[in-house]
């Protein structure tokens, strides 16, 4: 008998646009405000909040240089090991789990990428939004970024999977998306970079390549275009 695993789906760029692209549909037709919030809520150290069973400690050995001994040795890991395809794979299916038990149990609106949520809200919900999601994270024992830059109050924009989204149009059924200002100015950098110096190697042409196609992935059809009663991707 043949096992079939489940793969895991990633709420991409895409998804976090077609949930707007829903949103302000459901609103024209209602005939409401689309008006929306965004945050993202951020999960920390994720791996590190999984613990393992006594049978997958067995198999979850690290073997590492000790510069105290200056030998090699082996490390049984507690938690679910970085890197590990297999973590990958157990941790998205939490992830997704957290997910579901939001868009069922609590009607939320959002999106899961890994270890980062992105929410949306009514701007007059936004409170109950932010305290919901807190209370859920904090039910099944997640611990979350609470303060610092990875916990920014519900507002008109965000960055979030590498990308910026701006909702201050969205009262008119229009949202936007693009590439973070950090990205944009780390690849021209490298490509002034590279005209100053009039040569490309290897290693700098398959750096730019990675960053110029990142950055056309996550914008190419990635942008939510809404006027009332159109919708576009």
């Amino acid at each position: 008998m043949s096992l079939q695993w489940e793969a895991p789906v990633l709420h991409t760029v895409d998804i976090a646009c077609a949930v707007m692209v829903l949103w302000f549909e459901a609103c024209v037709e209602a005939g409401i405000s689309p008006e929306l919030l965004v945050r993202t809520f951020d999960l920390k150290s994720a791996y590190r909040q999984v613990g393992l069973s006594s049978s997958g400690r067995d198999h979850a050995c690290i073997r590492v240089f000790d510069p105290t001994s200056g030998k090699v040795k082996f490390f049984r890991s507690n938690v679910l090991p970085f890197g590990s395809i297999r973590s990958v794979h157990s941790f998205l299916r939490l992830s997704r789990a957290i997910w579901w038990i939001g868009v069922v149990g609590y009607r939320l609106v959002w999106t899961s990428f890994y270890d980062d949520f992105i929410a949306y809200s009514r701007p007059k919900l936004a409170g109950n939004t932010d305290a919901t999601v807190s209370t859920l994270f904090k039910l099944l024992g997640w611990a979350f970024a609470e303060s610092g830059d990875k916990c920014v109050p519900f507002s008109s924009s965000c960055e979030a999977l590498g990308v910026s989204f701006d909702l201050s149009a969205s009262s008119k059924g229009y949202a936007s998306i693009c590439n973070t200002a950090g990205r944009v100015d780390e690849l021209c950098a490298d490509l002034d970079n590279v005209l100053r110096e009039g040569t490309l190697s290897s290693k700098q042409a398959q750096r730019l390549r990675g960053s110029e196609g990142g950055c056309s992935s996550q914008t190419l059809n990635s942008s939510a275009e809404l006027e009332r009663g159109a919708s576009s991707l």
